[in-house]
């Protein structure tokens, strides 16, 4: 016997950490350590009365290594209403790597309308820099 489901779309949302205040109603964070030689930092937000987004939950995860100069950050979202949520857009961080780093470089493919998921960015004579890389590969902006 199959189940009918019946899918009803809100409208398409860009949610930025700058503004959240106009959606978050709660947060707090967490600092664990999952397994030796690992520490993390969850921060998670709730918008419990927005009207649009009711019972969003967003759970930001940052995670440092010891003895490695790199990090991770991953992002998991839930909600807990029957109406399915598309975000088009998610910013976390608004901090502009570019503007510090003006020499960009994609290391892996551009193709297919999707961007780099790997960059390098410089100054300009090269004696510092960052990598940012991403699962999406389309996610680097």
């Amino acid at each position: 016997m199959t189940e009918s489901q019946n899918v009803e779309w809100s409208e398409v949302r860009s949610l930025c950490s700058d503004a959240w205040g106009e959606v978050i109603s709660k947060s707090y964070c967490i600092v664990s350590r999952p397994k030796p030689g690992t520490t993390r930092l969850n921060i998670r937000f709730a918008s419990l009365d927005h009207p649009e987004l009711p019972g969003l939950t967003v759970n930001l995860f940052y995670e440092v290594y010891d003895g490695y100069p790199a990090g991770s950050e991953m992002v998991r979202s839930a909600q807990q209403r029957s109406l399915w949520l598309k975000i088009d857009e998610l910013i976390l961080d608004g901090t502009k790597i570019s503007e510090l780093f003006n020499t960009v470089a994609d290391l892996t493919p551009v193709e297919y309308g999707a961007i780099a998921s790997a960059r390098s960015y410089s100054n300009a004579d090269f004696s510092s820099g960052v990598i940012v890389a991403s699962e999406i590969s389309s996610g680097i902006k």
